[in-house]
């Protein structure tokens, strides 16, 4: 007992010097600034359950939803808002996490308005520059830290997972690594989409779901129900998480557990509650907001998404191929998840290593992944543009890496290890390409006022994909963002890091790395004192 007790503290110190390793450097390579629309309304309802006001335009049993955003939301259209705080289609759970973060800098003050002011010395587009210093200070200071914090936890929670599976500690250390700077986890930290916190809370349900196959203690499986539950509060898609891992669990309940009826249902309720519980909330909360269902607004805003110029007929349809979304999620040169981060490209030789050990959680995994192309690969905007790569994958990404645990445990020859410095290497240069500059604006464009980039893009047949795409920055490498990113870099960087600009060049070096050798130093004395004495013991 007093091993394990040992074994779960040294873990504990060896996670939270991840978290703070991880969080550092994804800190100081943010940008602090918002990258698309799904986030501007996320921070507008954040600022309003802070300051519990409603916009000052709003008028009770009056506004419609998207008043505030009248160019893009066309009102007048639109359900009647009957809570001017919650008017929004943004999910509770999203901004509720965002609170936190908001309300520090607004009580606090870390970021005011006058940090930092941007001007075209440092980019010489004069309309972004006044973009740039437009934005309020609360939401820097989100966008800032919101992202890194949830990716830096991830991090450590997968660190967790994998020592659930007896992967050695320093492998365990590799992947969660792996996981942060040789994945698209890196690029996303930079914002503050719902993924993010999405990811985390489906990988935290995991780790306790994990955990109570191990112990089968009880209260591992309430942590697992809340945990999803809360992640669906955060993202809908996170339902494609309970639904895979259901029947599975009620067959360890059923199958493992030597116990009585009422105990072996006790059991599966400490899941099936939190989850249904989230669902209930969602409704409760859609109706305070307009009165009824989530999904007859959706219905409004889909007949009225056809009316823009932008953005197709059957942008919301399941319609399109599997077989041509799900290739391209994973393979496309422009948004496949496996050329955005080429460490994936293991999952061919590990899960096959993972199955003969963990066949149940390889399967959940790959009903997982599997739920997911297929719920996202037959949308018309299956690439989730303008992200960098497969945004629908981020929240699967850990558990395609976690088979190679197993792969690591087996094979420990020299070629494994050049290829997986190889492929690690190169996704960590496709992140600092990324994080780097402002791919969104610079690389892509602006699809609303005709700005050059690849929205502009018009090459196969002249026949283009919704939110004004064309299909040859997904399929053709030439007019792919990772290739235009790199040539950015080598020639047209302009860098886009918030920290960088606040402390200088020279500070800037000094201080991350100052805040990153500290943790890592004592993570390796860790490391090493545990090979220590576990060489002793033996």
């Amino acid at each position: 007992m007093q091993v394990t007790k040992s074994k779960l503290k040294i873990d504990q110190k060896i996670f939270c010097l991840i978290v703070i390793i991880v969080f550092v450097i994804f800190v100081f390579t943010a940008d602090g600034h918002r990258h698309s629309p799904d986030e501007i309304y996320a921070l507008e309802q954040t600022q309003r359950i802070v300051s519990f006001e409603p916009n000052p335009l709003y008028v009770q049993d009056e506004s419609h939803y998207g008043f505030d955003h009248p160019a893009e939301k066309m009102p007048w259209t639109q359900p009647i808002c009957y809570n001017g705080i919650l008017c929004s289609t943004v999910a509770i759970g999203y901004t509720l996490t965002q609170v936190p973060f908001m309300a520090i800098n607004a009580f606090v003050g870390i970021i005011d308005s006058d940090s930092v002011i941007w001007t075209t010395d440092d980019f010489n587009d004069a309309h972004y520059v006044w973009w740039r210093n437009s934005l309020d200070s609360n939401s820097t200071f989100t966008e800032l830290t919101y992202g890194p914090f949830f990716s830096a936890m991830t991090a450590g929670v997968f660190f967790l997972l994998c020592r659930t599976f007896n992967f050695s500690r320093n492998n365990s250390i590799l992947l969660s690594l792996f996981l942060a700077f040789g994945t698209i986890v890196w690029a996303y930290s930079q914002t503050s989409l719902n993924v993010v916190p999405a990811m985390f809370f489906n990988l935290l349900g995991i780790f306790f779901l994990r955990k109570f196959f191990v112990s089968g203690t009880p209260k591992n499986m309430l942590f697992c129900g809340i945990s999803l539950g809360f992640a669906y509060l955060v993202r809908m898609d996170a339902i494609l998480f309970s639904v895979s891992v259901l029947p599975f669990l009620t067959y360890h309940i059923i199958k493992k557990l030597d116990n009585s009826v009422f105990y072996k249902t006790k059991i599966l309720l400490y899941f099936v509650i939190p989850v249904v519980s989230s669902g209930i909330i969602v409704k409760f909360i859609d109706f305070i907001r307009f009165g009824y269902s989530y999904v007859a607004v959706t219905s409004q805003v889909q007949g009225v998404s056809t009316d823009y110029p932008w953005i197709a007929p059957g942008l919301f349809s399941h319609e399109y191929p599997l077989w041509l979304g799900g290739l391209g999620l994973l393979l496309a040169p422009g948004a496949g998840l496996l050329i955005f981060a080429p460490i994936l490209f293991t999952i061919f030789l590990s899960f096959p290593d993972f199955f003969k050990k963990h066949k149940r959680e390889c399967l959940i995994i790959l009903t997982i992944v599997g739920l997911i192309l297929i719920f996202y690969g037959t949308q018309s905007r299956w690439h989730g543009f303008v992200g960098w790569g497969a945004r629908y994958l981020l929240i699967a990404t850990p558990l395609l890496l976690l088979p190679l645990g197993a792969t690591l445990e087996k094979r420990n020859g020299p070629s494994l290890k050049v290829i997986l410095v190889v492929l690690v290497s190169l996704g960590l240069f496709f992140n600092v390409i990324y994080v780097s500059q402002d791919v969104v604006w610079f690389i892509w464009g602006d699809a609303f006022t005709g700005r050059n980039g690849l929205y502009l893009v018009d090459k196969i047949d002249g026949i283009r994909d919704d939110l004004n795409l064309d299909r040859a920055t997904m399929w053709s490498l030439k007019y792919s963002q990772i290739t235009h990113s790199m040539t950015y870099f080598f020639s047209l960087l302009q860098p886009d890091i918030f920290m960088l600009k606040v402390l200088g060049n020279s500070f800037y070096a000094l201080t991350v790395t100052v805040l990153t050798s500290i943790p890592a130093y004592f993570l390796l004395k860790l490391t090493k004192s545990v090979a220590i004495n576990h060489n002793r013991n033996e």
